[in-house]
């Protein structure tokens, strides 16, 4: 499948080399990237025979045109079963554009979207400011691999008659979205050219619901919508305050003059009225007036807009939006002429005030921010390498959803919303659900087994929601088919592992807990693999945590008997002393924390580090530490042991770990929600383990009566 790279340009060779540059980076030879130059004379032609690749194609246009010409020329050359356009100044993110294709082989939809994804280039911008954000990249982890929704073209134009000229960045687009091959043609049919307005990435926006029936939007970037000094936007919106270069704003407005084709509104100095005039156009020439249009709405959104630009350049914009009413007549929508101005407060004092930009970056648990700071590494592809490395290239493969999906989802979502309406402030704000973790590492088979089980289990209790679900995995390479959460841990899990004196992997438990309650910002609950759930777990997890905190299940009143006198001063909880008859072992097969809990759990690192150093050096310390820390602090413990199944003893795991080499052939399938199935009791145990026993029995007799001496087996120490 071939996709096109458009990129129209217009004496921008500056900004060009930047945006050409990331997509020169993509790892895709199945692409071509078709550079329309708008009869540029400065070094556009140069710049692009520099790249010296074969997927670039320069195409001219025969003499200077309006930029929806050019764009019109531009689609004209490409040659994709998709079509991707990107301005002049703005990056593909080459190594998320892998992950772009397999949804539009996997989906094969009409129109595809992704996460708006901003960037502002340094310099001088017009007015001589530039933005308090130039330079500074973002990114919040929630927006990133989200769930690919599909919307239905009926969902798509009720959508755009119910919210008229509002540009909503998930809607269906060819500029920083994909649209295919099938869709530009039966769009152009209809009108007899694909653009019919002055902005033609707006005027598509609009125009495209009448001829997309499936159209794909995904909560992740795989673009990045650059504003440079260059921009024709931003010169528009600097035209307001007349601080936009004249020559360059009058340049634009005296080339879409000379284009055939007229907005019915001309162009003023307002956003707002501007796209009153090309959703009125889309009406025209693709919905053929059918499309019904709030008119009063609208006029009222573009006389609040004329707050924003200077008095002088008012009775401009009142008389466009005046001729526009009487030539649709549509008098009563619009107010007499006379009495607009009286809604336009002065110029003085009007407006936003910005806010004082933060210069400094950091990387939070929730998200990003980095600030590229002088040098020439400022560019559009200096940020789209930015954003490489906090997205890595973590592609996976992404599972069909039927189109009746996206209708439960909304109506959920408009269920969940009444629900909540009726909650108290405190409980609206808390997580609707909380997240289950697992942790996996290393190669085992049987390990790999046990946790597939139990994921299956737990995905019959969640409805197949594997949204809820996270493995933390030293080897994600092996989970890529798997639909659930993946968070690749390679990089770190021996710094979890270590606890100032020797690897110990059992403290990797609660590290990989503190790590999800600060990536996912939510409740979690940490799971063994050697587990697996029944029916009612999911309830009694949310009960626990409406009151409290939770484990599996009680082991024993006193511990360790032998240990103590030992006190020591913990970051949140404080003072804590060992007290053998208030300290009570919990099982941590299961361990469900609220975000609150957080401090907690670092405590709990903190001190199970500080046992072992004071010798308590005991494979069980790391449930002690958690369960102490919660006492300490006061929080209530649930059990749940009755709708949670943890085979953690010796025989009781080698029972279920054969049965699963039956039930698993392969350790590598992805697990399929399914109710537990292998009964497991201690009866069932106690006769495996007697059958076993009386197998090894005999095996020695046979090996001693043929002077064979039997080598002793142990029992392997077992992964998490």
């Amino acid at each position: 499948m071939l996709i096109s790279i458009v990129i129209p340009t217009r004496e921008r060779a500056v900004v060009l080399r930047h945006a050409l540059a990331s997509c020169l980076r993509i790892p895709d030879d199945n692409i071509e990237i078709v550079v329309s130059d708008n009869a540029s004379q400065d070094d556009t032609a140069e710049v692009v025979a520099a790249a010296g690749d074969a997927r670039v194609r320069h195409v001219r246009t025969p003499q200077r045109c309006s930029m929806r010409e050019n764009f019109e020329f531009a689609v004209g050359q490409a040659r994709g079963d998709y079509v991707f356009i990107m301005g002049d100044d703005d990056a593909l993110i080459p190594n998320q554009f892998p992950y772009m294709r397999a949804l539009l082989e996997e989906f094969r939809p009409d129109s595809l979207t992704g996460a708006k994804t901003a960037y502002a280039w340094p310099g001088d911008w017009p007015g001589g400011t530039p933005p308090n954000t130039a330079g500074r990249i973002k990114l919040v982890y929630r927006s990133v691999y989200g769930r690919p929704e599909v919307v239905s073209g009926a969902q798509l134009r009720a959508d755009l008659a119910s919210k008229g000229a509002v540009i909503k960045w998930d809607a269906p687009r060819i500029y920083g979205g994909a649209m295919s091959r099938e869709a530009i043609e039966r769009l152009r049919a209809k009108s007899g050219q694909l653009f019919m307005g002055s902005a033609p990435d707006i005027y598509l926006t609009f125009a495209a619901p009448s001829v997309v029936d499936r159209h794909l939007k995904i909560k992740h970037p795989f673009f990045i919508g650059a504003a440079s000094p260059k921009s024709n936007g931003v010169n528009f919106l600097a035209s307001r305050s007349g601080t936009a270069p004249e020559a360059e704003f009058e340049r634009f407005k005296r080339e879409t003059k000379l284009d055939p084709i007229v907005d019915p509104i001309p162009i003023t100095s307002t956003i707002q009225i501007c796209e009153l005039s090309l959703l009125e156009a889309a009406n025209q020439y693709v919905y053929d007036g059918k499309l019904r249009i709030d008119y009063r709405r609208e006029f009222d959104r573009a006389l609040s807009s004329l707050r924003e630009i200077e008095p002088d350049q008012r009775p401009a914009a009142i008389r466009a939006l005046a001729d526009f009413a009487a030539d649709r007549g549509l008098p009563h929508e619009l107010a007499d002429a006379a009495d607009l101005a009286s809604r336009c407060p002065p110029a003085e004092g009007s407006g936003k005030k910005r806010k004082a930009g933060r210069n400094r970056s950091f990387v939070s648990f929730d998200r990003a921010v980095i600030q590229l700071d002088g040098g020439e590494r400022t560019d559009v592809n200096a940020a789209a390498a930015v954003y490489e490395g906090l997205l890595g290239d973590n592609v996976r493969k992404v599972p069909r959803l039927p189109a009746w999906v996206g209708l439960l989802g909304r109506a959920a979502s408009l269920l969940a919303r009444r629900r909540l309406a009726g909650r108290n402030s405190a409980e609206a704000a808390r997580p609707k659900s909380a997240l289950f973790v697992y942790l996996f590492f290393g190669k085992s088979p049987s390990v790999r087994r046990e946790l597939a089980y139990s994921v299956a289990t737990l995905m019959a209790e969640l409805d197949g929601d594997a949204s809820r679900v996270a493995i933390f995995t030293d080897r994600p390479q092996d989970f890529a088919d798997w639909p659930q959460r993946i968070v690749d841990i390679s990089d770190r899990l021996a710094a979890m592992r270590w606890n100032g004196e020797v690897d110990f992997f059992f403290r990797a438990k609660l590290a990989v807990l503190v790590e999800a309650l600060r990536r996912f910002q939510r409740d979690c609950v940490l799971l063994d693999a050697d587990t697996f759930v029944r029916s009612g777990f999911v309830a009694a997890v949310d009960r626990a945590l409406a009151t409290g905190a939770a484990m599996n299940a009680f082991v024993r009143a006193d511990p360790y008997p032998s240990f103590g006198p030992f006190e020591t001063d913990l970051p949140h909880v404080g003072r804590y002393r060992f007290d053998s008859a208030r300290a009570p072992m919990l099982n941590s097969g299961l361990v469900a924390a609220r975000l609150e809990h957080l401090p907690l759990i670092e405590d709990a690192l903190t001190l199970m580090d500080r046992l072992w150093a004071a010798k308590l050096c005991r494979h069980d310390i790391e449930q002690f530490a958690i369960g102490e820390c919660f006492r300490a602090a006061g929080v209530e413990v649930a059990l749940i042991d009755r709708e949670l199944t943890h085979y953690c003893h010796h025989w009781a795991k080698r029972y279920m770990r054969r049965r699963l080499r039956r039930r698993l052939p392969s350790a590598d399938a992805p697990p399929v929600a399914a109710r537990p199935d292998i009964p497991l009791s201690k009866a069932r145990t106690r006769l495996f383990k007697a059958r076993a026993l009386a197998r090894l029995a005999w095996r020695a007799l046979r090996l001693r009566g043929a002077g064979v001496r039997p080598k002793v087996e142990t029992a392997r120490q077992s992964n998490i």
